[in-house]
């Protein structure tokens, strides 16, 4: 994925999926990679340290800026000093998209909670729990053309910036034709599908071998080559020619 919402990767043997958007390699001790592997311990013993309760993540924050009622700075504060505050706050952690701007740009004290607000979201569905929104029309906040950050800025607290060679791609294009392919059964919103195709069974691209659960949300999952199922567990299908 990109600097902001895509996950650091040390394997290699990673598969791609339909939503990794781009790969960047960067080294092992870039900022940006140190930032994105801290753990979640450390990130709240971070927070409660150094938080300065200056509510510049909500200022800046485009989901909040679009109207929509979720304010991390309370989020942080509620993790930081367990207030007794309206579950709505806490709940409102799912309306976040985990774009990253309030741990690249917002935050002062360089905190995360981009990071806060996902495992939030983890926990709560872990244990079960379904958000409950109205569903209303949300207007935009009358400060939102004021709040605009420019991608320039972006990359520069990335530290990305040398990395921009005037908008020229640093590597050639090339097109590749795998002899295999490892397709995970989980790369979409929703359930993960359930295979329908079977070890040995021969498939043609495009082919269903993956079905979305009855009643579920999720996608189906098709054959991105010819050839032969060679192994399927609950995580990944795996096609040979």
């Amino acid at each position: 994925g990109g600097p902001m919402m895509g996950k650091v990767v040390f394997d290699l043997d990673t598969p791609v999926t339909k939503t990794t958007t781009g790969i960047l390699v960067l080294p092992r001790d870039h900022p940006l990679v140190l930032k994105k592997t801290l753990r979640i311990e450390y990130i709240i013993k971070q927070s409660k340290a150094a938080c300065c309760q200056c509510s510049y993540c909500t200022d800046l924050c485009p989901r909040y800026l679009l109207g929509h009622e979720l304010y991390p700075h309370k989020i942080m504060r509620q993790i930081n000093f367990g207030l007794d505050l309206p579950y709505e706050i806490i709940q409102n952690a799912f309306l976040c998209s985990e774009c990253g701007l309030c741990e690249v740009f917002a935050c002062p004290m360089e905190l995360s909670p981009r990071i806060i607000n996902q495992k939030i979201k983890e926990n709560l569905l872990a244990a079960g729990y379904q958000p409950k929104f109205s569903g209303k029309e949300e207007n935009p906040r009358e400060m939102k053309e004021y709040r605009n950050i420019p991608s320039s800025r972006i990359k520069n607290r990335l530290r990305l910036d040398k990395y921009d060679e005037d908008g020229r791609h640093p590597l050639p294009v090339i097109e590749t034709d795998p002899n295999q392919v490892e397709i995970l059964l989980k790369q979409h919103t929703g359930v993960t599908s359930k295979p329908v195709a079977k070890i040995g069974e021969q498939v043609n691209e495009g082919d269903l071998i993956a079905e979305i659960p009855k009643g579920k949300l999720g996608a189906r999952l098709h054959s991105s080559i010819k050839g032969k199922i060679t192994y399927i567990d609950e995580e990944r299908i795996i096609i040979k020619k």
